[in-house]
């Protein structure tokens, strides 16, 4: 498990799980796709889908 040390990564996370929370409650959205890249290759590390 990867868990990041960084208080200002942290923080935009949280920012971003609590606008996820609202859009999945209200139905705004239906299908979320996370992606981590290599920020030197450019390469896709990880891929989740959630439907």
């Amino acid at each position: 498990m990867m868990m990041s040390a960084d208080d200002q990564v942290k923080a935009y996370i949280k920012k971003i799980m609590s606008q996820l929370s609202k859009w999945t409650q209200s139905s705004k959205i239906s299908k979320l796709v996370v992606v981590i890249t290599d920020k030197d290759s450019d390469e896709h590390v990880e891929r989740w889908q959630f439907v």
